[in-house]
């Protein structure tokens, strides 16, 4: 995915390349994330792990940053529409809470995403990217 992205309220806004392979782990009972985020001349690597929890009936995904940012958010579904909802811990310890709303197209071969966050009671849009899904490596 390619796009904007704005990292805190007052940041300036960068061009994102966002690069992401995803599989599933563990029996196909978990699924993994492993992204290269490349923008504002920083390259940030994460990994998220995303699993179903049949008790509560709901999705959730724990992410990781090379920075030592942590993340944990419950996902909803709606045909095309996927919806994030989650509290970010930066590394300094700044807790923010965002909502990431993905759009995919009906043969699921593009997407385009908009993230919008909040801190301190200052909202910002955090990322505007569209994409498309690549062939497989293997």
């Amino acid at each position: 995915s390619s796009g904007t992205a704005k990292d805190t309220p007052t940041g300036p806004e960068y061009k994102v390349e966002w690069r992401t392979h995803c599989h599933w782990i563990l029996g196909g009972f978990f699924l993994e994330w492993d992204s290269t985020w490349k923008g504002n001349g920083q390259e940030a690597k994460w990994l998220e792990i995303g699993s179903y929890d049949p008790i509560k009936r709901i999705h959730t995904i724990s992410g990781f940053e090379n920075d030592g940012t942590t993340w944990a958010m419950t996902v909803t579904f709606d045909k095309e529409t996927q919806v994030e909802n989650f509290t970010v811990t930066g590394p300094d310890g700044k807790v923010s809470t965002c909502r990431n709303t993905w759009h995919f197209t009906t043969d699921g071969m593009a997407n385009s995403g908009t993230g919008e966050c909040e801190q301190d009671g200052v909202r910002w849009t955090a990322f505007k990217v569209k994409g498309t899904k690549a062939k497989t490596a293997h």
